[in-house]
């Protein structure tokens, strides 16, 4: 249920994008062969990472690497807004958590490899604002831990109430497309935050195991 609505707003945010694409999903992309045949040339004359073949095989995701690639050879990557796709879901927490943890670390390690470009200026801006966000929430669930051990209640301030309010209404909106059940679950704000919560210390352990060059593992 968690990662359907995380889709759903994904779904959302790729149709506000009219046309754009952040990456070439694995799941539904169509390449021109002239492009490809460009990657493999470009990765042979060293003006592209990777071995002289499509998909470089030493990274953790291949499709975002694939549009990096791409992107540095000025190509353009398009996303028609009636085009849609459907990813499976995983079954478990240990399946999920290890998902993300090579997404986020795939993602990461790519952007290592291209450097500071005008094409990964913007994915680096993204990647900073998911660490900013795992400091945020991560101090916020600190914060409201002390207030409560050490003055025993959670005291209410007018601003934050109003802050959480706008946080509702975003969550619900976002997940129109799901149904009632699920806006009104989204509304509640504490059932999705479990999930988030569990993505935040996945994309933690990302950033941690990337700095320290910690061994890949799919």
């Amino acid at each position: 249920m968690f990662q359907r609505n995380e889709y759903a707003r994904y779904a959302r945010d790729v149709r506000r994008l009219r046309g754009k694409a952040l990456v070439l999903t694995g799941t539904a992309t169509l390449f021109r062969a002239l492009a490809l045949k460009e990657v493999v040339r470009a990765r042979r004359s060293g003006r592209l990472p990777g071995r002289d073949q499509v998909y470089d095989v030493r990274v953790l995701t291949e499709d975002n690497e694939l549009t990096l690639a791409l992107l540095h050879l000025d190509f353009r990557i398009l996303c028609p807004a009636e085009c849609t796709l459907t990813t499976e879901v995983m079954e478990t927490w240990r399946d999920l958590f290890k998902q993300r943890l090579r997404w986020k670390r795939g993602a990461l390690e790519n952007l290592t490899d291209y450097g500071w470009t005008r094409i990964t200026l913007p994915y680096w801006g993204r990647q900073l604002l998911s660490l900013i966000g795992i400091i945020v929430i991560f101090a916020y669930l600190g914060a409201t831990a002390w207030s409560i051990a050490v003055t025993g209640a959670l005291a209410l301030h007018p601003l934050w109430v109003a802050v959480t309010g706008v946080f509702m209404v975003e969550r619900v909106v976002t997940v129109r497309s799901r149904g009632g059940v699920q806006m009104a679950l989204a509304a509640l704000l504490v059932v999705e935050m479990i999930f988030d919560v569990f993505l935040q210390i996945a994309q933690a352990k990302a950033f941690w195991d990337a700095a320290w060059r910690r061994e890949r593992k799919w």
